[in-house]
């Protein structure tokens, strides 16, 4: 299972039945960018879909806390919609 939420910026773990913890891994201050928006969208429309899983659990990776927000420097290389940083609505 724990192969199914395989992403790089983003750290599974299953501490006890039913609870799967995401951790955010963009250090250093897990700022959310094009990537971390769409694997944190995948990871977790996995674990919707999983039976197993009860419970998720967000968290931080980094020391400096959860998140310092939206990644300015990728905002400001989006000129488009297509290119936002974040996921399309579904």
């Amino acid at each position: 299972m724990p192969s199914a939420y395989t992403a790089p910026l983003i750290k599974a773990t299953f501490p006890a039945d039913g609870v799967l913890v995401l951790a955010l891994a963009r250090p250093p201050v897990n700022a959310f960018s094009t990537d971390l928006f769409h694997q944190l969208d995948e990871v977790t429309r996995t674990a919707s879909r999983d039976n197993d899983v009860r419970c998720v659990v967000l968290t931080s990776d980094v020391a400096k806390g959860f998140t310092a927000g939206l990644d300015l420097q990728c905002v400001r290389l989006s000129s488009s919609p297509a290119h936002s940083p974040l996921p399309p609505p579904t």
